[in-house]
């Protein structure tokens, strides 16, 4: 004979530890009744009747967290009609975790259990008034009830030892963010971090062990948090240190003013500002690549490593946490500690004498507590070039003094008149080192050479 359909929408309808409740719509035509057969997948097989009006069921007595195969059989007296299979699981073990909330109580805490009625712990310890002690361990076990059944046990040992001081510190560092820092605890495999505003839902968020500073992001601004740091080690939490901080009023950045350039040299250009408001950093920046960030007390800074002779745009932007302001725009060229010499070249000659010494003085120097100055001056320099070159760079020469360039032709062994130029280098900013002082001297370091000063008092 044709065989009749099932039952229709057979589903598992709730789970316990040791349950499975199941439903599902009759088919049409109403059969006589159910068989009904479950048991663990490449289990042994159970097997029940159910009457012709049943339209739900409830299998006891399995076991936890298995998986379970149902099979729902309509009963028909000379049909067969198509059996509907379903799998369902049983729940897992209650799993809980036990936090400390000093140095001689717990917290425990679970999550709830679906059909439970009620919980048990079998420490009555817990709920009295004698502390616990320090460095003694404790088992503590947690059972589910369903009325007057028991669920499977969960079971936890802890023990409370000596905590290592937590210490918390907070920085607000712009209107949406805070840096929160703590000290390391040595059995710490985690720690918890917590915040939330007086009427804001609380966040959290679990960092490795050996991290000990977060920074908040996305918070409101000029707004009071509730910032708490639990160290986390195994199934234990620590006591919660708790802070209170305020993020930072969202006022805009302003511009950096009176940006100028101080000094140029042939590799670097020195530049000032005038300080911003509440500013907690500048960034300057010269090339698209190359950029540097100072602290907020800072308004002016050297810009070494720089090609000679190159112009370059210098902008500087003040930054109020990690906000930062339109920048300003300066332009520097750097200038060169060279001078090109070019002749015209001289019929007959087989090498130039190219000679030069600077033109304004003797070469000494001397320093006071006040300035510095130059008595300037030096020996005499020459270089022989061959009769093909008709120019000469001279390198190494002081900055913003005077010097005098000769060139002579050569005709084997007879040197003909000089012909001279006097030309005045670029000024250079001066940086000198001191070494030492005493009683009456000072040693100190400029250029490529040491100078004594006496009775510098």
């Amino acid at each position: 004979s044709e065989s009749l359909p099932g039952v229709k929408e057979l589903r598992i309808l709730n789970t316990g530890h040791f349950f499975l409740e199941l439903s599902w719509v009759p088919p049409t035509p109403l059969p006589q009744g159910y068989r009904i057969t479950y048991g663990p997948r490449d289990g042994q097989l159970k097997e029940r009747r159910l009457s012709r009006s049943a339209t739900s069921v409830r299998l006891d007595n399995l076991q936890h967290n298995t998986e379970y195969v149902v099979t729902l059989y309509p009963l028909y007296p000379q049909s067969t009609a198509v059996p509907v299979i379903v799998t369902g699981r049983t729940c897992k073990y209650l799993k809980f975790t036990l936090q400390a909330v000093s140095q001689n109580s717990v917290r425990v805490k679970w999550r709830g259990q679906s059909e439970a009625t009620g919980y048990r712990l079998n420490n009555g310890w817990l709920y009295s008034s004698c502390p616990l002690t320090v460095n003694t361990e404790y088992i503590i076990t947690v059972l589910p009830l369903y009325g007057s059944t028991e669920g499977p046990p969960a079971t936890a040992s802890f023990k409370i030892e000596s905590e290592e001081p937590q210490t918390l510190r907070t920085y607000a560092i712009g209107p949406s963010s805070i840096r929160v820092t703590w000290n390391l605890i040595s059995t710490a495999r985690g720690y918890r971090l917590e915040w939330k505003q007086a009427t804001g839902r609380e966040v959290s968020r679990i960092v490795a062990g050996g991290i000990k500073s977060y920074t908040i992001e996305g918070l409101q601004p000029d707004s009071a948090f509730f910032i708490s740091v639990s160290a986390l080690a195994g199934s234990r939490e620590g006591r919660p240190v708790t802070v209170s901080a305020r993020t930072a009023p969202d006022v805009a950045v302003g511009k950096v003013s009176d940006l100028q350039v101080l000094d140029t040299e042939s590799k670097s250009i020195r530049i000032r500002w005038s300080a911003v408001p509440r500013a907690t950093s500048y960034r300057i920046t010269w090339r698209q690549s190359d950029g540097e960030t100072v602290s907020g007390d800072i308004t002016s800074f050297d810009i070494d490593n720089l090609q000679e002779d190159t112009t370059y745009s210098i902008k500087v932007s003040a930054l109020v946490g990690s906000r930062e302001g339109s920048p300003s725009t300066v332009e520097a060229k750097t200038g060169s500690d060279i001078i090109r010499v070019t002749w015209v070249g001289v019929q007959g000659a087989t090498s130039y004498r190219v000679i030069w010494r600077r033109s304004d003085g003797e070469n000494l120097a001397f320093i006071t507590l006040c300035f510095f100055c130059f008595i300037s001056g030096g020996p005499e320099y020459s270089r022989i070039v061959s009769s093909d070159v008709t120019s000469f760079d001279i390198k190494d020469l002081d900055g913003g003094v005077n010097y005098t360039v000769r060139v002579t032709a050569l005709i084997r062994d007879r040197e003909g008149p000089p012909v001279s130029i006097n030309v005045k280098t670029r000024k250079m900013f001066l940086k000198f080192t001191l070494i030492t002082i005493d009683d009456n001297s000072i040693f100190c370091r400029f250029s490529s050479n040491i100078f004594l000063l006496r009775n510098a008092a």
